[in-house]
């Protein structure tokens, strides 16, 4: 009985001790995610650049939207736009499937960090572009209101959009078949879903979009890793590839932190492609 009853104290204190470990594996885990821009390691110059914090204290901003998809508002932006009088670049972010902007809190606030004002919702099924069209008209209905931090504040001529994933297909149809696309001056997206799943008798013609309908300055990236790389085998996958040896969601943070941070902060396209090349391959 005594051998019994030292094994079981003996097995409790081993699964305790498994449950501290995990509770702090997933706690480092967290944390590196949170601030996963101290983290990333590169010896190429303009992302060691832009990998960093910019130089502006970040605010934050949420706003109820009235709707059950959308749910609400997210905005990221400088701390010292309430106190001057200049206005700031946007990028509107287009989620990607379930992943809603409450998750992205460390993308939004690296982006607002250098200088932007960044926006989001909780629609986690964004391949359409309406939800983004309506995180850009909320923003600009925020910039003609009189009572708004935002009053007046947003430089409509420097306004961006990205996504990921299926995120990646809402921005591009957010820019092409959306009532304001015309008001974004750059495009990015990352291991955007391939126009073979927006066929009717695939996806459905909802996940389609027309790459041919874009006109400005857009760059487009996917990995070579797992679900990225080779999983619809037809013609129309066989093109260009980014080599950077990781998958699907990794992706999601390693090219967004690089998301115009030049183009459109210098009114530029140093780091975008001046033509369209589809460059996913899922």
């Amino acid at each position: 009985m005594k051998i019994i009853k030292k094994l079981l104290k003996i097995i409790l204190i081993i699964i305790l001790v498994i449950i501290l470990l995990s509770i702090v594996v997933w706690r480092i885990f967290v944390y590196k995610s949170n601030h996963y821009y101290n983290f990333s390691k590169t010896k190429q110059t303009v992302e060691k650049t832009y990998t960093a914090l910019g130089s502006y204290d970040v605010s934050f901003k949420e706003f109820k939207a009235g709707d059950d998809i959308i749910k609400k508002y997210e905005i990221w932006y400088p701390s010292e736009l309430k106190a001057n009088d200049s206005k700031y670049p946007v990028v509107v972010i287009a989620n990607g499937t379930g992943v809603p902007a409450s998750s992205y809190k460390a993308f939004f606030k690296h982006l607002a960090s250098w200088g932007f004002i960044v926006v989001g919702n909780e629609d986690e099924n964004s391949r359409t572009g309406a939800s983004s069209e309506s995180s850009l008209v909320f923003l600009m209905e925020q910039n003609e209101d009189s009572s708004s931090i935002f009053y007046r504040k947003v430089d409509k001529d420097n306004i961006g959009i990205g996504g990921h994933s299926q995120g990646g297909v809402g921005a591009i149809n957010a820019v092409t078949s959306q009532e304001h696309g015309s008001m974004y001056k750059a495009l990015y997206a990352v291991s955007a879903t391939s126009p073979y799943w927006g066929q009717k008798n695939v996806f459905g013609l909802e996940w389609s979009y027309d790459l041919s309908k874009v006109n400005i300055p857009t760059f487009l990236a996917a990995g070579t890793g797992y679900f990225d790389a080779g999983t619809a085998k037809i013609s129309l996958q066989r093109t260009d590839r980014v080599s950077v040896r990781c998958g699907h969601l990794r992706l999601t943070m390693m090219h967004f932190r690089i998301l115009s941070l030049k183009s459109l902060q210098e009114r530029r396209v140093s780091i975008t492609v001046k033509h369209i090349r589809r460059l996913t391959d899922i």
